[in-house]
């Protein structure tokens, strides 16, 4: 007789490669939250107040 196994557990490796997938995916989120937060503020400055950074308004896409 043949017997299956059907218990659902993650072998330790797995289970590793999908908390390593998951945290890869946390950081990337936070990364383009920062990338987002970061544009934001630029733009709530001033024309002058980008110049005194060495930036202008066309420059904040690329950053």
């Amino acid at each position: 007789m043949i017997e299956v196994n059907q218990s659902r557990a993650l072998s330790p490796r797995a289970f590793y490669i999908a908390y390593v997938a998951c945290l890869d995916a946390i950081d990337a989120v936070k990364q383009a939250y920062a990338r987002h937060k970061t544009k934001r503020e630029l733009e709530a400055l001033s024309d002058h107040e980008l110049a005194d950074i060495g930036l202008t308004r066309s420059m904040i896409d690329k950053i």
